[in-house]
């Protein structure tokens, strides 16, 4: 049975719920509604010689929750990691992981109810309507006293996540957007592997063939995730999603961009409509990392945020090929961009903020961590551990693969996306359902970014 829905109008209404829960005035009703259709978490516990019952806790030891979203392997990789921590700092660490469907609805119950995990994993669209809720700590102060360590780390890295002057997050990792692929497929079509500087026409090309060569079609790209797509596309011509002040969208009002997205967009429905695409059944048919069709060889090309890369690799069973984002036709700019798509943070209402902030300095600095986690939440932001983890992953293809191309996409690009304004959640879950119209055919293209740009002006005060 399909996780995600397939009716979109009740997909919208899924999507907008994520947002409007975290909205002043409306959140507890809009949370509270949708109470029931939310999956509980799965949760573990510490491997103490406690039994981690509330009767055997004691009033001079510290208890800390940490919560976080991914595939199997990521839960595995984090708790094995944990597990060192708590037994070596002799702390008592409660799990909650879920996938990222079901995540930020379960985040914003907890929100509600006012029992928040204490460390807990965010993305780059939603930490600032926490923040701006009040939700997230305060971290100077700690990596101020050097709590949490940042002297391998960047200056421009620490400032990349602010809202009124506070640090309210510490980001895990960088990553970037890519094109994960099957070697073989393109061996038995005929075709070179795909590398930098390709267009949005290469690729269309290369699934049609590829369809036409072997039956096997290639991925509808970040169906579950638009921005990203759409972020590769505004680069090209040389945009950032949002203004400097993040009060408007300039990329809208170049008429050339907007018949360039367009055309994308067409190619799109039509290799839907073709075959060289998979259905958006199909495409919105996963969960975790693991689970995408790439990782059991049904589809020859996949568009990926880059620490994905290693887990899917392993899932497939060898090396998958890895690569750049094409560039729209007419675009005199790199598609690409550095992302610090994944955060740590630590509720205000957390009853031990110090402790829990040595919890996100092992998490990010420490080299056992690290090797346990590898570049799953992206690659540290840490100079000092980057190059242990490069010089240690020569045995490792999956990892060295996905340190090789963040390397790539640093020499080749500097664009860093920080954090969006409180806004962005909305306007990115506007983005996606209309995108998701345009791929059920209840939307032609045209009437697809004609749509969002009309409402997201409206709501950005355009």
């Amino acid at each position: 049975m399909p996780i995600w829905p397939m009716n979109v109008a009740a997909w919208r209404n899924m999507s907008i719920k994520r947002f409007a829960v975290m909205t002043l005035g409306a959140a507890m009703a809009i949370s509270l509604v949708g109470c029931d259709n939310v999956s509980s978490f799965s949760f573990s516990k510490d491997n103490s010689s406690l039994e981690n019952s509330d009767d055997a806790i004691t009033d001079d030891e510290v208890q800390l929750t940490v919560a976080w979203w991914g595939s199997q392997e990521r839960h595995n990789d984090t708790i094995a990691a944990l597990d060192l921590y708590a037994e070596k700092e002799n702390i008592i660490l409660d799990y909650e992981y879920n996938s990222w469907n079901n995540y930020f609805d379960t985040l914003s119950s907890e929100y509600v109810g006012n029992s928040m995990p204490d460390v807990f994993q965010m993305s780059i669209t939603d930490i600032i309507p926490y923040a701006k809720n009040g939700v997230l700590l305060e971290l100077r102060p700690y990596i101020a006293d050097g709590t949490i360590d940042t002297t391998y780390v960047d200056d421009s890295i620490i400032g990349n996540i602010t809202y009124n002057g506070h640090v309210c997050a510490y980001p895990s990792g960088i990553t970037s957007v890519s094109v994960a692929y099957v070697d073989d497929y393109f061996a038995m079509a005929g075709l070179d592997a795909p590398q930098d500087g390709w267009t949005w026409s290469n690729y269309i090309e290369c699934a049609k063939t590829i369809y036409e060569k072997t039956g096997i079609p290639s991925d509808i790209p970040f169906l579950v995730e638009a921005r990203w797509l759409f972020d590769s596309w505004i680069h090209s011509y040389g945009y950032s999603f949002f203004s400097e002040d993040g009060h408007s969208l300039p990329w809208t009002k170049d008429e050339a961009l907007i018949e360039d997205i367009t055309a994308a967009l067409t190619d799109i429905q039509t290799g839907i409509d073709e075959g060289y695409l998979i259905s958006p059944e199909e495409g919105l048919n996963w969960v975790n990392a693991n689970d995408n069709p790439i990782t059991e060889g049904k589809i020859a090309m996949s568009f990926i945020l880059s620490n994905q890369y290693a887990t899917y690799s392993r899932s497939y069973g060898k090396a998958l090929g890895i690569t750049t984002l094409p560039t729209l036709d007419n675009g005199s700019s790199s598609s690409m961009y550095q992302s610090i798509n994944l955060y740590w943070c630590i509720s205000s209402s957390c009853e031990h903020p110090e402790e829990a902030a040595k919890v996100i300095n092992y998490l990010v600095n420490d080299i056992d961590a690290c090797e346990y986690i590898g570049t799953d939440r992206g690659v540290s932001v840490n100079a000092k551990i980057r190059d242990h983890l490069i010089e240690n992953a020569q045995d490792d293809i999956y990892t060295l693969n996905s340190l090789e191309y963040i390397k790539y996409v640093q020499q080749t690009v500097n664009t860093v996306i920080t954090a969006d304004p409180v806004v962005s959640t909305e306007l990115y879950s506007l983005l996606k359902a209309d995108y998701t119209a345009m791929a059920f055919h209840e939307m032609t293209p045209s009437e697809c970014i004609t749509d969002f740009i009309k409402k997201a002006n409206r709501l950005i005060g355009e």
